[in-house]
């Protein structure tokens, strides 16, 4: 096998540890379908070489075009949004629905087999 000089061949993951992967990806990277599953064509990458595959996702763009198009200001303050009973609604089914839904649909099509799951299932997270 030829390397690029300067590369580093790793070691094959011999345990769990070593070939589970937590991804974050930023709403910003879901937003487009392409860009969404040219995401979820690497991921199958990584799922291809064996690795299992966390991911975490954002949707903040998402969140405050709903809201936008609901009529619901976004209020923040210090940079961090507050959060309503109205804009808690929001942020599940953008996130819990829209966002999660897709990516999950992207994955399933580029050969990965996913399960979308957010907070509140299995109480994870409870709602207020």
């Amino acid at each position: 096998m030829r390397r690029a000089r300067g590369t580093r061949v790793s070691p094959a993951p011999t345990s769990l540890a070593h070939r589970r992967l937590l991804v974050k990806l930023g709403g910003a990277q879901l937003e487009e379908p392409a860009a969404r599953a040219a995401v979820a064509r690497s991921l199958a990458a990584a799922r291809a070489a064996g690795h299992e595959l966390v991911i975490v996702h954002g949707g903040g763009n998402q969140i405050r075009a709903l809201t936008k198009q609901l009529g619901i200001a976004d209020r923040y303050h210090e940079g961090l949004r507050i959060t309503d009973a109205a804009t808690a609604d929001v942020v599940l089914m953008v996130l819990a629905g829209l966002v999660n839904k897709a990516l999950v649909a992207d994955l399933g099509a580029a050969g990965v087999a996913a399960v979308g799951l957010c907070g509140a299932d299995g109480a994870q997270i409870g709602r207020a």
